[in-house]
């Protein structure tokens, strides 16, 4: 009995709940968040409009974002777990949608 119960302890019981925990990792699905603001010029990157101007920092914020969308599209496509949500600031959801809408499937708030 007392090997009975050793081998439970060591072989089957580790091994099942390595099945499980591997069975519910499968399933979930994770999730990157992606903070930004919508890219009005004078209200994005406001530290470099000494350098850029107003329209070239609003510029900056778009291709950054976009650069940033583009290589989580690529990880998206290849993990296929992946879920991108977007939080934005400034601009409204028309204007955003309008921006990031030819993207990978993603949720924008």
């Amino acid at each position: 009995i007392a090997l009975l119960y050793y081998w439970l302890i060591t072989r089957l019981i580790p091994g099942l709940y390595r099945q499980w925990k591997c069975s519910k990792l499968v399933k979930l699905k994770r999730r990157v968040i992606v903070f930004t603001r919508y890219p009005t010029p004078g209200k994005t990157k406001t530290r470099l409009m000494s350098l850029l101007g107003a329209f070239g920092a609003a510029g900056l914020q778009l291709l950054m974002t976009d650069h940033l969308l583009n290589v989580l599209s690529k990880c998206s496509s290849k993990l296929h777990n992946i879920c991108i949500e977007v939080r934005y600031y400034g601009g409204s959801n028309v204007h955003m949608n309008y921006w990031l809408d030819r993207r990978v499937p993603m949720s924008i708030h």
